[in-house]
């Protein structure tokens, strides 16, 4: 996503790092050290697309490893006068190579501007969600192989599970879950025990909001809420997370 180096030199570009850390054993053990991917002269490199506009809010939302490649999703056509996005881009490059970035696709959307993909086997399952906070989720599916070929992505149509029918045309995608308040997502498998976890945020209720699934079209679980970012809950506004001003009667110095 965005980031900016000290002093501002480099702002509003995005930058890509590792860890081979697999999780994080408590909130008072620090994060992991990151690994970045860099250019030559040591700075981050930072995704360029001929024709695409990764400034400020453009950013990249989900990668998708297959064989030798590295897929790259991102979120483009931000407005400020409207406050969303219009497009979804999908890039390939080979393993981390950055500069070698080159386009797929470039596709209007409203459906799936954020997204989050699991592959199981050969099947590539697609989540996404459109405007921002005023979605729900809805679900693709494609074989890996043809990830980059977005007429041949199959949409949710009706139904759960194994009987769940898909059908072409993001137009006629109906929502995995009820809710319209999404903005990113992350869908995962658990590697133990086999579930789909979907995380989101949400202001309805507000915070990141799990569901699971047994099967990757469904049925889902109710929301759980499992992090409320008010002050004296989970301690997210004016800790990490900029609160607005004119709720707070104070600038916090986040952005």
């Amino acid at each position: 996503g965005d980031s900016w180096t000290p002093g501002g030199a480099r702002q509003d570009q995005d930058s890509l790092a590792s860890t081979a850390a697999t999780s994080v054993t408590s909130p008072s053990v620090a994060m992991p050290a990151l690994t970045w991917v860099t250019r030559p002269d040591g700075q981050f490199a930072a995704p360029a697309l001929p024709g695409v506009n990764l400034g400020g809010m453009n950013v990249p939302v989900e990668g998708v490893p297959s064989g030798a490649l590295t897929y790259l999703f991102f979120t483009t056509g931000y407005s400020s006068a409207t406050g969303r996005h219009t497009s979804s881009v999908l890039a390939h490059m080979t393993g981390l190579d950055v500069p070698g970035l080159k386009v797929d696709h470039t596709v209007a959307s409203d459906r799936f501007l954020n997204v989050s993909v699991v592959t199981v086997g050969p099947t590539a399952w697609i989540y996404g969600s459109g405007p921002y906070r005023s979605s729900p989720v809805y679900l693709a599916r494609v074989p890996l192989a043809q990830l980059a070929s977005r007429s041949a992505w199959e949409y949710l149509r009706a139904g759960a599970g194994p009987t769940a029918t898909f059908g072409p045309g993001e137009s006629t995608a109906t929502p995995v879950s009820p809710v319209a308040c999404v903005g990113e997502l992350s869908v995962r498998q658990h590697p133990g025990n086999g579930l789909f976890l979907m995380t989101y945020n949400c202001d309805q209720p507000r915070g990141i909001q799990l569901r699971w699934a047994r099967h990757p079209a469904g049925p889902w679980s109710k929301q759980i809420t499992i992090f409320d970012p008010a002050k004296d809950v989970d301690h997210g506004y004016e800790h990490f997370i900029h609160a607005h001003e004119t709720v707070v009667g104070h600038d916090d110095g986040l952005s």
